[in-house]
């Protein structure tokens, strides 16, 4: 009977030890013989020194990091969170400096959501210190080795700031999930989201998936599971019924922002809303005041237009902001516009928006016609949006009559636009003319507006053709 017992034991050991080997993929960090990296910088702070010397044991006894003899060495970057606690992480910049990029695809988290239309549960999945699950190549550790006040310490196991760990990871849920993603599950990096359009299909849905990462020997952070959800939190986001929202905290971090003082401040605050860029209509025409502000050579004074732009943005995200998950079997509309700061336009099925996209006019494309300049919109919101447009039907909204005639190929006496040509034949739409007076405006630019030779703006009579008008010689508009 004993005998029995040790061979079960042996043999569930094996199966164990088997499952914790199946990992695919191991990180490594060639650096192609360039030499190696050494610096470092001093940790100050004596409560600061004592948390990390607990961090470093404790990753110790997970076997996450080992002694180390090596000649490399990196400075440790820690940072308080907001609960007190320490968290720290090597500053692997030169390092990065002489590995190759990993091409890997991590998806564009749009992309991602898009693809959730008619899903009606949800479960998220966190994988537990995802990045240390994956194994660093024996012989490339010691390029991660840093100093701890008392010994050299070098990871086993795959670290934050390395350039290659997210491709890495992205590389093998793909492998350890392949067949369930995209037909049960999404994964963005180490973030898993299992949805389903009924209760039992979700049940099954997240066997499976559960069963893949336990055969894989990953390990799931259980007290983080989201499971079987109407409404849930993924990617910083809100997402149920067939529709997103932007994260509830970051909106509200967002309206509570006090007016920057600093260069910092600002930059920082354009880098919270640009997150949800797609939510608002002529975001970068109306932040182009702000982003001046942040140039190099430029002074900084947020005087009454910029305070203004900075209201007018913060009193956006007051608002309930949503966009639609697409279905695809129904037809889209594309309204695009130029001004002559911006271009944009809104994706839009059955009048409601999937999504916002703009961006700001280089210097060169300033000086474009108005006919280059709205072609340029149409293309560029396109090709901005072809993961929703590339195989389905949809319909170009547009205001200016020349844009309407692209698909015919007329000669508009203009080389660029003629070289254009062949990248709108990858999409397969119609194209719709609305006078100006009857088109919801994609980014809000008052195109019917310029300035005459007096200073004083004038709307286009509604009897001038776009095209006669723009024939006229006025040097400008105002928007």
């Amino acid at each position: 009977m004993k005998k029995n017992e040790e061979i079960l034991i042996s043999n569930s050991l094996v199966k164990k030890l088997k499952s914790k080997m199946k990992i695919p993929i191991e990180c490594t960090i060639e650096t192609n013989n360039k030499g190696t990296v050494s610096w470092s910088r001093p940790i100050k702070s004596l409560k600061d020194k004592e948390d990390f010397q607990e961090s470093i044991l404790d990753l110790e006894r997970r076997n996450i990091v080992e002694e180390s003899k090596s000649l490399w060495l990196n400075p440790v970057q820690l940072v308080r969170k907001k609960n007190g606690k320490l968290r720290f992480c090597i500053d692997l910049r030169r390092v990065n400096d002489l590995v190759d990029q990993d091409c890997f695809e991590i998806p564009r988290i749009q992309e991602l959501l898009s693809s959730l239309h008619g899903k009606k549960l949800f479960t998220g999945i966190d994988l537990e210190d995802g990045f240390f699950q994956i194994p660093i190549k024996e012989s490339d550790r010691e390029k991660t080795t840093f100093y701890t006040g008392k010994r050299l310490m070098q990871f086993k196991r795959m670290p934050q700031g390395f350039k290659n760990s997210p491709a890495i990871f992205q590389r093998v849920m793909h492998l350890v999930l392949k067949d369930l993603i995209g037909t049960c599950c999404l994964v963005y990096i180490d973030d898993i989201l299992v949805f389903v359009k009924d209760r039992k299909e979700h049940d099954e849905n997240l066997k499976k998936v559960l069963e893949r990462i336990e055969e894989y020997g990953l390990k799931e952070n259980t007290e983080k599971r989201a499971e079987c959800q109407e409404r849930i939190k993924f990617l910083g986001y809100e997402i149920g019924h067939d529709e997103v929202k932007p994260s509830l905290n970051r909106a509200q971090g967002i309206i509570d922002y006090q007016i920057p003082k600093t260069k910092k401040e600002l930059q920082r605050f354009l880098g919270m809303i640009n997150y949800d860029r797609l939510f608002i209509k002529d975001l970068s025409s109306m932040l182009k005041p702000l982003y001046a502000l942040t140039g190099k050579e430029a002074k900084f004074t947020m005087g009454k237009i910029e305070k203004d732009i900075f209201f007018k943005i913060k009193d956006q995200w007051s608002k309930n902001l949503s966009l639609i998950i697409p279905d695809p079997k129904k037809p889209f509309t594309l309204e695009t516009d130029a001004s002559n700061v911006g271009i944009g336009g809104v994706l839009r099925q059955e009048g409601k928006p999937v999504a916002y996209v703009s961006r700001i006019l280089n210097k060169a494309e300033q000086n474009y016609g108005i006919t280059e300049k709205e072609t340029l919109a149409a293309l560029w919101a396109m090709e901005k949006l072809q993961y929703l447009l590339l195989g389905n039907r949809f319909t170009l909204i547009t205001d200016h009559f020349a844009t309407e005639q692209i698909k015919s190929k007329i000669d508009f006496g203009s080389s660029r636009i003629q070289r254009w040509f062949h990248r709108f034949e990858r999409f397969n739409f119609d194209i719709e003319y609305r006078k100006g007076e009857t088109l919801v405006v994609s980014d809000a630019l008052n195109r019917a507006l310029y300035i005459s030779k007096d200073g004083v703006a004038k709307r286009v009579s509604k009897g001038d053709s776009i095209m006669e008008y723009h024939k006229k010689k006025e040097s400008s508009k105002s928007y």
